[in-house]
């Protein structure tokens, strides 16, 4: 297995054991500024992949897709899914990055090409963001979707709506994993956005979690 795609495909079920006793619980702000930006910095991505812009798309246009982004944190490859339902359930394991890699060393950048490309076909580059589609991982879409459905992935609410953990300290990470959500149906589009959370305690709004558990489950 690609030792590389491995790691970034897995390094999201990395949990610190750290118990609660230190967070405190915070109501909703309703400030949903951060998913919408979030949302605007995967355009290119999309385009990359030869997909649409979802919030782009008349209200009315019959694409029947969910579009779940994971990432945003300090690594070079991001992911996302891409589940079409507008015919049968199918999808795609997309990766992208930044294919100027200017910071890198001539060396070390035909190694990550060479490497990243053992497994990973090209779609295609937009204002130099990259894209490919995963050939290694196998997902079981019709399985990983009805989850989703059991989780009301349609209705989930947006972090920004829902109270939350905080630490009392009031310390803020930089550099984790947010899951952003894009769901797009005939006159319906939205989106949300959940922090992965690195912290033990048993909360019904961990939903960033609860989704990368679905959709690490459905992958061989």
């Amino acid at each position: 297995m690609n030792k590389l795609l491995k790691f970034c495909l897995c390094m999201f079920v990395m949990t610190a054991f750290i118990g609660c006793k230190n967070y405190r619980v915070v109501e909703p702000d309703f400030d949903k500024s951060s998913t919408e930006y979030f949302v605007q910095v995967t355009d290119d991505a999309s385009l990359a992949a030869n997909l649409p812009i979802l919030r782009h798309l008349p209200l009315d246009d019959e694409l029947k897709e969910i579009r779940i982004w994971v990432g945003f944190g300090p690594l070079i490859l991001q992911q996302f899914y891409s589940i079409n339902l507008s015919d049968k359930v199918s999808g795609k394991f997309i990766w992208y990055f930044d294919s100027g890699l200017k910071q890198w060393e001539e060396q070390d950048y035909k190694e990550f090409y060479n490497e990243l490309y053992q497994t990973c076909d090209k779609l295609g580059v937009h204002n130099e963001i990259e894209a490919c589609v995963d050939t290694e991982y196998v997902f079981d879409w019709n399985a990983l979707y009805n989850e989703l459905v059991e989780l009301d992935i349609w209705n989930i609410p947006d972090e920004s709506e829902v109270p939350k953990y905080v630490n009392k300290d009031l310390i803020v990470s930089l550099d984790g994993t947010t899951v952003v959500v894009e769901l797009k149906k005939p006159g319906y589009y939205r989106s949300f956005s959940h922090k992965y959370e690195r912290v033990v305690y048993k909360d019904k709004y961990l939903y960033g979690n609860k989704i990368l558990e679905i959709l690490q489950k459905h992958v061989k």
